[in-house]
């Protein structure tokens, strides 16, 4: 099985470890790091749902800063709670867009 693939300059790599191990406990498909590395569960790797929310996030991430978007987020987050947070709404809608679909996965 393919444990990893580039789209977008941003590489997407089936979660191992710690990582995979958080992701896995806590129910979160995937995860967008500060790298343009998305780390997901091996279920979800070739899910353009999934794989569309988190490049979202790495353009988030670009967009504001490797600093201040973790910073932003978790205000966000904090604030509004998971639904109405910004960046998630955000990242909602691009699920939709055609970043990738399955026929380029």
């Amino acid at each position: 099985m393919q444990t990893e693939k580039h789209i977008k300059c941003v590489t997407i790599r089936v979660a191992s470890g710690l990582v995979g191990w958080y992701l896995e406990a806590f129910n979160i498909k995937a995860l967008a790091s500060n790298w343009n590395v998305i780390y997901i569960q091996k279920r979800w790797f070739d899910d353009s749902t999934t794989i569309n929310h988190q490049l979202c996030h790495t353009q988030q991430i670009r967009d504001d800063g490797l600093f201040w978007m973790p910073i932003k987020y978790l205000w966000y987050w904090l604030r509004y709670g998971a639904e109405e947070n910004p960046y998630e709404i955000q990242a909602k809608k691009a699920e939709k867009r055609l970043f990738i679909n399955k026929g380029n996965l």
